[in-house]
């Protein structure tokens, strides 16, 4: 088994092991749920996780390997948030929102990780097992398509807009600390990330994200702020979850070289649990006509759909050999004009 083939694997176990975390958290997340329409989605998309953890046994099956389940943290943390949320906002107006925000965070994740996987799958030469994934990671953006268009549905109905205007505002607060939270986080976490990261382009990417986190941290500083709030932070299970599979990655592939593809893989399920959480802030602020809050969450979500394409393009660029003669270059002048185009891509 060769380096990647290796990373390729452990993520396979992973994904394995939040998938069936998911078929045993959404019967519960579907008994919440207040709309009929959310109630039916979250039903068949139980089903299609069930289906997804017999392709993913197919697979392992095609690898000659044995399914086995790794701890996926990333998943348990989401999944974790959105069952608090459950319990906490019972019988408020506005729950569909935060469980359809919960819901997208999960189908977030996994269109990164099967996305991840599908690329891996190329690289290796199994167009076999690509295509098996490929029909989960369709499925996967599917099912996240339809739960955007309940978020136009679901919490605006007549029965949440005669819902109090504090059960909306209580769950926006909510959402708002957890991604402050999130963003405190990824300031440390990159700082690690590109301490162990094997190349130096990745290292130069870390070094610039963790910049335009720390400007997404100071516009939500002074968002509280003009709300006339604290700043607080709300523990985020999710990003927290997710840094903790990267720290078990570090550990389990220090010497691989293949160590950047994971670490990547991990860089790009926080961007997506963080589009799906500045999506669901935004139509929040809409509800609430919080017009000044609009323009900093929407330069931050930009920030954060424009940083994922450039890892998808660090990712493409680390694995063909133009771009490994490039990361060998010593002269400073070629590598920052390479990390323009990294930086700027998309």
């Amino acid at each position: 088994m060769n380096d990647l083939e290796k990373v390729f694997v452990s993520e396979l176990k992973s994904i394995y092991d939040g998938e069936q975390q998911l078929v045993e958290a959404l019967p519960e997340l579907k008994e919440h749920a207040i709309s009929a329409d959310l109630k039916a989605a979250l039903g068949r998309h139980l089903e299609e996780t069930k289906a997804h953890v017999s392709r993913l046994e197919q697979v392992f099956r095609e690898l000659g390997e044995t399914p086995r389940r790794k701890p996926c943290h990333g998943l348990q943390g989401i999944i974790d948030e959105g069952e608090m949320l459950a319990r906490d906002f019972e019988g408020h107006a506005w729950l569909d929102a935060g469980l359809i925000t919960a819901a997208q965070r999960v189908e977030h994740y996994e269109i990164a990780s099967y996305g991840t996987l599908c690329s891996w799958a190329e690289e290796l030469g199994r167009d076999d097992i690509g295509s098996l994934l490929k029909q989960t990671l369709s499925q996967e953006k599917e099912a996240d398509a339809k739960l955007s268009r309940l978020t136009e549905e679901v919490p605006g109905n007549a029965q949440a807009k005669r819902g109090s205007s504090i059960d909306l505002h209580t769950l926006f607060q909510r959402q708002l600390r957890t991604v402050f939270d999130a963003e405190h986080l990824l300031v440390t976490a990159l700082a690690e990330v590109e301490y162990y990261a094997v190349s130096p382009l990745l290292r130069f990417a870390c070094r610039y994200h963790r910049g335009q986190t720390e400007k997404h941290v100071a516009r939500l500083e002074k968002l509280f702020r003009e709300m006339g709030q604290p700043p607080d932070r709300k523990p985020c299970d999710g990003i927290e979850g997710i840094i903790d599979d990267a720290q078990v990655s570090v550990m389990e592939f220090l010497c691989n070289p293949a160590l950047d593809a994971a670490l990547i893989a991990a860089a790009q399920k926080t961007e997506h649990y963080e589009i799906a959480s500045y999506h669901s802030l935004i139509f929040l602020a809409q509800e609430l006509g919080e017009e000044e809050a609009l323009s900093l969450l929407h330069d931050n979500l930009s920030d954060e759909v424009s940083t994922d394409k450039k890892l998808t393009f660090l990712a493409e660029a680390l694995r063909n050999p133009k771009a490994k003669r490039h990361d060998s270059m010593k002269r400073p002048a070629d590598m920052a004009e390479f990390l323009k185009v990294a930086t700027h891509a998309g």
